[in-house]
């Protein structure tokens, strides 16, 4: 449920970041979106409902991914006008690559200590057991 809304928001999101930067100062642009996203995890990491955990992981994150995952790709571009293609297939790359390293460190930041999901207590209430 989290990952395919985190999706379809950060899709959503990717197309506004064009735009933003043809508009805004990018160096702006990429202090609000990474100020934005660091607070909205660490925010995330301290609510106790499912809801609000949702909102600050899912919503406020999509909005930080769109911009951010869309400007080194449009860089990319202007660096390699001839090879687009091939430079979006290694900026991919280059986000995975770092997923795969950082999906750790943000799950660590999220559930600290890696408590176990309890199914009976997501009901709006409680994302995490009650101690």
């Amino acid at each position: 449920m989290v990952l395919p809304f985190q999706i379809i928001l950060g899709t959503m999101w990717a197309c506004l970041g064009p735009k933003l930067f043809k508009y805004h100062n990018i160096q702006y642009v990429l202090l609000f979106s990474t100020v934005f996203g660091l607070t909205s995890i660490l925010v995330a990491s301290t609510v106790k409902s499912w809801l609000a955990f949702y909102f600050f992981f899912v919503c406020c994150q999509s909005v930080v991914t769109g911009p951010l995952y869309i400007m080194p790709i449009m860089n990319s571009w202007e660096w390699f006008p001839n090879n687009k293609g091939l430079a979006t297939g290694f900026m991919t790359a280059a986000y995975v690559f770092g997923s795969f390293f950082a999906n750790n460190l943000l799950l660590n930041t999220v559930n600290p200590g890696m408590v176990p999901l309890d199914p009976n207590e997501i009901n709006g209430n409680s994302f995490y057991p009650k101690e």
